[in-house]
């Protein structure tokens, strides 16, 4: 990620999760401009099915959830595509609450 530092200087190998926290919530904050309605739940369902692992190398080995999707313990479900998730989510259609193990409905926003 290419960005300013101190004294107005240009940086461009600023990484890890700073860099990552601040263009994942700007593609969010997209999303939820295009859907108003979107609740955490719906989001966190569009994060993932709008995350590709078809650009990152060869070499790093996915593994297939129980809901058959690839998953990896430090990528996650892969990048991010910023366009995927806003076509996704203009078109989302709320997800269902989310049941505890006490089956009581958990639905914030």
């Amino acid at each position: 990620m290419v960005t300013t530092s101190q004294g107005n200087k240009c940086v461009k190998d600023f990484n890890g999760l700073s860099a990552a926290v601040a263009q994942v919530s700007g593609i969010i904050a997209l999303g939820i401009q295009a859907n108003p309605n979107l609740t955490l739940r719906d989001v966190q369902h569009i994060l993932v099915k709008a995350s590709d692992v078809e650009h990152l190398e060869k070499k790093i080995v996915f593994s297939t959830n129980g809901a058959s999707l690839k998953f990896h313990n430090i990528f996650g479900f892969g990048l991010l595509n910023a366009g995927k998730f806003v076509e996704l989510a203009l078109n989302h259609k709320t997800s269902p609450a989310l049941l505890s193990r006490n089956t009581v409905p958990y639905n914030r926003r």
